[in-house]
């Protein structure tokens, strides 16, 4: 991911990490993404909202798996280009 220019934000989604730090990272990010499967709602619903008010793209993915992170993240770099 650096060696694209990227970089990776990671949040638990409030199990050790504070929601309350999802605002501050969606403030950094280009694009949210995120797994239905082991989110919490009321993370996902912060998410959701921190995205609209910060006018960010965010993408749930059905599972936690590296493919569905790496689908959704080419899918935006094709976008932008």
């Amino acid at each position: 991911m650096e060696a694209k220019g990227g970089r990776l934000l990671n949040h638990d989604g409030g199990v050790e990490d504070n929601l309350g730090l999802l605002a501050g990272l969606v403030g950094q990010a280009e694009l949210a993404v995120f797994p239905v499967t082991c989110v919490s709602h009321e993370a996902s619903l912060h998410l959701k909202r921190y995205c609209e008010a910060q006018a960010k793209p965010f993408h749930p993915v059905r599972s936690a798996s590296l493919a569905g992170f790496l689908h959704v993240v080419e899918q935006y770099q094709d976008a932008s280009t």
